[in-house]
């Protein structure tokens, strides 16, 4: 069967909306109409359901903040972590939006503009990534004359040639920008290093100087820095120990550099940083707070039912999600609930899931019409099942301790490697009710199964062969 023309724009633009790399900007209108309030939603019945844990993380966020303004030296930073596909930038632009109407001067802007997220930056990048993202957004969005007068690129320039009027760098003269050196030339970084060697403070002295520039300027008003990006590092599984163990180092070194001054600074980091180096909060003088999935199953230990009895909000939770952006009557026509039920179930509340799966379903409505067989719909779930396939021992080994003690205490130094894999990919998904919690994503559960069985036979083998 083929779909007419009609059939086909419509889930085009289906897929268009289901698109899970582009954030909610709260303050449009089409992104008000799509946002649902997951840590505070309401059910047909006007019962709220909290989702992901018993508070509002945005609310959080907030009020840690306006705490922060109360004091003598007014200044905080918070760390938000969470899976890719889970919210955060939605969430970091509410909490901006937010803030914005309480007259703080907000300034977000994501670090994957500035740097090439293949590697851990080094400290002199990402301190020159943050200032280029606070100069820039200070002449656009604060018409800060003072920063459009001088670019930042022009205060670069000056900043390097201090102290050592000789120094020759090989960049452009005139029509650069730090966005295009810092991704663009692979030099500038080694040449940095070389400059500040011998100055270790002049890069905090530049970096902050930018910032209490600003603060000076829009006095008495607060100003709120958002840095997002830093958990979209897109490097090949056997690096992502590294990159993350540099990146959680030069986060536990470089704390006085990265505590901006006179402001309020969020970053939104990789979830497990937090776990390879455990006293990364603390050295930032507050939590790590981690943005969890949306409660769709009960907790395993705690239930009857293999995988954990199915949590009813948070299933039509995601139905309300996904009706946002889909006309489901049409795509699923009388199995709208049972397809649903099935979907938002084998995303584990990973909202990513749940919108890859259904645009999955959309490329199998190319060819079977709408709306689709239920029969189709286990087919699009077992094929993201197989798109996560070869999973490593280590790996498995990791899942399955998981699996049966729903946290992380009893993981040792040696498995946070296989942790920092598996959280990059979620295989590994946080819940946050009651008890914060982890479990193993429900997609990877029969490859998991499969994979434990063939090691069971492999162990069985190898016994089993004289010596």
């Amino acid at each position: 069967m083929t779909t007419d023309l009609d059939t086909r724009k419509l889930l085009s633009m289906w897929d268009e909306a289901l698109d899970p790399s582009a954030p909610l900007d709260p303050m449009t209108t089409e992104g008000a109409r799509r946002y649902v309030a997951v840590d505070r939603w309401v059910a047909a019945d006007g019962q709220i359901h909290h989702l992901r844990g018993p508070s509002d993380l945005v609310g959080e966020l907030a009020s840690d903040i306006e705490i922060a303004a109360l004091k003598p030296s007014p200044r905080s930073t918070q760390l938000l972590a969470g899976f890719r596909g889970t919210g955060k930038s939605t969430e970091l632009n509410r909490l901006g939006a937010a803030l914005s109407k309480k007259t703080y001067a907000v300034l977000a802007f994501d670090v994957h503009e500035y740097l090439l997220l293949n590697a851990a930056p080094t400290q002199e990048q990402l301190g020159l990534a943050i200032a280029a993202g606070v100069a820039e957004r200070a002449a656009e969005e604060l018409a800060l004359e003072a920063f459009k007068q001088r670019s930042i690129w022009q205060r670069v320039r000056e900043f390097l040639s201090q102290d050592v009027p000789q120094v020759e760098l090989t960049l452009p003269l005139s029509g650069a920008t730090v966005k295009a050196v810092l991704r663009e030339s692979p030099d500038f970084a080694d040449q940095l290093k070389a400059l500040l060697a011998k100055r270790p403070n002049r890069l905090k002295e530049f970096v902050h100087g930018i910032l209490e520039e600003v603060a000076d300027a829009i006095a008495p008003q607060q100003l709120v820095i958002l840095v997002d990006g830093l958990d979209k590092y897109t490097v090949p599984r056997e690096q992502v120990v590294v990159v993350y163990r540099a990146m959680a180092d030069l986060f536990f070194q470089e704390v006085e550099l990265l505590r901006l001054p006179r402001c309020h600074v969020v970053y939104v980091i990789p979830p497990y940083l937090g776990f390879l180096n455990k006293g990364l909060a603390e050295a930032y003088g507050g939590r790590l707070r981690i943005l969890p999935s949306i409660k769709v199953r009960e907790r395993p230990s705690r239930s009857q039912a293999p995988g954990g009895d199915p949590y009813e909000p948070g299933v039509r939770c995601l139905e309300q999600l996904a009706s946002r952006r889909v006309d489901l009557d049409r795509l699923f026509g009388p199995d709208r609930r049972q397809a649903i039920d099935l979907l938002a179930l084998a995303s584990g509340g990973h909202v990513r899931d749940l919108f890859n799966l259904l645009r999955e379903v959309l490329r199998r409505a190319l060819s079977l019409g709408l709306p689709v067989p239920f029969g189709s719909i286990q087919g699009a779930v077992d094929a993201l099942s197989q798109d996560r396939s070869g999973l490593f021992r280590p790996t498995v080994e990791l899942l399955e301790a998981v699996r049966k003690s729903e946290n992380l205490a009893a993981l040792d130094d040696a498995q946070m490697g296989a942790l920092a894999g598996a959280m990059d990919e979620y295989l590994v998904l946080a819940y946050r009710n009651g008890d914060p919690w982890f479990g193993v994503h429900p997609l990877i559960i029969p490859l998991l199964d499969q994979a434990l069985a063939a090691l069971q036979r492999l162990g069985a083998t190898t016994q089993s062969e004289p010596r």
